[in-house]
């Protein structure tokens, strides 16, 4: 996570709680998280943006959804629009 003051204390306490592991990056590296950034944009787009959720397990089902689709079942634009097999390493594709 970046430094944004969204990211409280209490917000990383929730993490923790939940067993998500924060990392936070270091101060001025607005680079360091490209591929993450466009995935969130995604996941907003694509998926937040278009619904409405009446409580978290709604929202929890919906990304599970949302994750599943955007892993198997579409097309990646860099991977040559193809999608990925069950077992492919997935790497760097070049």
């Amino acid at each position: 996570m970046d430094r944004d003051t969204k990211f409280s204390e209490a917000f990383r306490v929730i993490l923790e709680q939940t067993g998500v592991e924060a990392v936070r990056l270091p101060a001025h590296s607005p680079n360091l998280s490209p591929n993450l950034e466009r995935f969130l944009r995604s996941v907003k787009e694509e998926c937040l943006e278009r619904m409405a959720f009446f409580g978290e397990r709604s929202l929890q089902i919906a990304l599970a959804e949302f994750l599943s689709h955007f892993h198997a079942e579409r097309n990646h634009q860099g991977r040559d629009n193809r999608l990925i097999e069950p077992g492919e390493e997935v790497g760097h594709h070049r």
